[in-house]
């Protein structure tokens, strides 16, 4: 298993992505999900959440090579004790309950959560992200647009309404809407 990113917790446990390979029917290569394992300060090991729990290759999201959902970025909430995972592939972020695994919403991609007030269907190759006091800023590389620029969204989340709103956006060209 290859680790991806890691958040520490205020009690000093690391939570990793780590990818998940498996064999599946239908698929010549073997086919690489992701999880979420805390690893506490004495070593223990805990899976908090696992992609093959919600999502099924072909099903959700197409596989290449053997890479299906490729998480790339995690961040952690204390005070709502929730994930925030980037699945790359699926072209969302997610947010999940840590105590129960189970996924809150979703931004952007096709099974997303919220509407936008444009035409927001994929979080494009995004890389990185930051939620805070209800914003989240993400990071998007350029090549998903056939330019070598990339680009810095924000979108203002109401979790009541379900929308996400663009409230800035820096590129560095003339990029169409993500």
């Amino acid at each position: 298993d290859i680790s991806i990113d890691f958040v520490q917790l205020p009690n000093g446990t690391l939570s990793v992505i780590s990818n998940d390979s498996r064999e599946v029917d239908d698929y010549t290569e073997t086919v690489v999900g992701d999880q979420i394992i805390e690893i506490a300060t004495d070593g223990t090991q805990t899976v908090v959440w696992n992609t093959w729990d919600h999502y099924t290759p072909g099903e959700n999201g197409t596989v290449e090579d053997g890479d299906w959902t490729h998480s790339n970025a995690i961040d952690y909430d204390p005070e709502e004790d929730v994930y925030y995972l980037s699945v790359l592939k699926l072209g969302s972020i997610i947010k999940i309950d840590r105590a129960t695994g189970e996924i809150i919403w979703t931004l952007g991609g096709d099974w997303s959560d919220f509407t936008t007030d444009g035409e927001l269907t994929t979080l494009g190759v995004h890389h990185q992200f930051q939620v805070q006091d209800g914003v989240i800023t993400t990071f998007l590389n350029g090549y998903a647009w056939d330019t070598e620029g990339s680009q810095v969204v924000q979108f203002e989340l109401d979790e009541v309404d379900m929308t996400a709103t663009e409230i800035y956006r820096y590129a560095s060209y003339q990029a169409p809407y993500v």
